[in-house]
C-alpha cells in the first residue's frame, strides 16, 4: 500500500506538487496522468526513493519513506521495478544478458534467470536476437527491453514513468500486455503518463495531476472527463 499525506515537492524554490493525498492499494493498477510539468516524474522519483519529499509524508506498507531511506533503502529497491526515461541498457552486454544480470542481482540462479529471460524475449519478439548487442535493435525494441528488465524480477511495486513515450502502436500494445501480466502476478502497477488514452483503454483507475494537485480519480468510463481536464 502506498499513501501520500499532504505531500509537497519543490524544485529550485518552486512548488511542483502541493498537498497531494493519494491512496494506492496493494495490487492496484493505477495511472498518474497529466501534462508536462504537472509533477508526475517528481512524484515517481519520490516513490522510488530517489528523492525525499520537501513536506508531508509518504508511507510504503505503513513505513515512512524517511525511515526506509535511513534503514532499508537497499532492501526496498530490491522489491521495486523502476522504468524511468533516463534508464540505460548495458551496451556491452547482449539483449539476454541485460535481463539475466538484473535477475541474478535479485538472487535468481543463472538457469532460472535465463528461462525467465527467454519467456520475456519471446513476448516482445526478440528471442531470435537474444545474443545481439543493444545497438543492433530499434529504439522501440530497446524501450520494450527496459520494461522487460524491470518486470522480470517480479517486483512488488512497478513504477513506470512515461513508458509509452516514443513507442509505435504495436510496441505500445506489447508494453501494455507486459504490464497487465505483471499485475496479474500480483505487482502493484503505478504508471505516470500524459497519454491519457492508455489509461482509458486499460480501464484502470486514473488520477489527474493538474498544477501539482490531484483531480478526482476516474476509470475508463470517466475518460472524457479526464480529457476535458487536459
Amino acid at each position: 500500500m502506498i499513501i501520500t499525506l499532504d505531500l509537497c515537492l519543490r524544485c529550485g524554490g518552486f512548488s511542483i506538487i502541493s498537498g497531494l493525498n493519494l491512496h494506492i492499494e496493494k495490487g492496484e493498477f493505477i495511472f498518474i496522468c497529466g501534462q508536462a510539468g504537472a509533477g508526475k516524474s517528481s512524484l515517481m522519483r519520490v516513490l522510488a526513493l530517489q528523492e525525499l519529499p520537501a513536506e508531508g509524508r509518504v508511507l510504503i506498507d505503513g513505513t515512512d519513506v524517511n525511515q526506509i531511506w535511513r534503514n532499508g533503502l537497499t532492501d526496498y529497491r530490491r522489491t521495486i521495478g523502476v522504468i524511468f526515461q533516463e534508464d540505460r541498457l548495458l551496451s556491452r552486454r547482449t539483449i539476454a544478458e541485460n535481463i539475466d544480470i538484473s535477475l541474478e542481482l535479485a538472487g535468481w540462479r543463472a538457469a532460472e534467470a535465463r528461462r525467465e529471460t527467454n519467456e520475456y524475449l519471446k513476448e516482445i519478439g526478440l528471442f531470435g536476437k537474444a545474443d545481439f548487442y543493444c545497438d543492433r535493435i530499434s529504439e522501440n525494441e530497446r524501450r520494450l527491453l527496459k520494461i522487460c528488465r524491470a518486470l522480470a524480477r517480479r517486483p512488488k511495486i512497478v513504477l513506470a514513468d512515461e513508458p509509452y513515450e516514443g513507442l509505435d502502436r504495436r510496441s505500445a500494445e506489447k508494453a501494455a500486455s507486459l504490464f497487465r501480466k505483471a499485475h496479474l502476478r500480483g505487482s502493484t502497477i503505478v504508471i505516470a503518463t500524459h497519454h491519457i488514452e492508455c489509461a482509458g483503454q486499460a480501464g484502470k483507475r486514473a488520477i489527474m495531476l493538474d498544477s501539482g494537485e490531484a483531480r478526482p480519480s476516474v476509470t475508463a468510463s470517466g475518460l472524457q472527463y479526464v480529457r476535458e481536464l487536459t
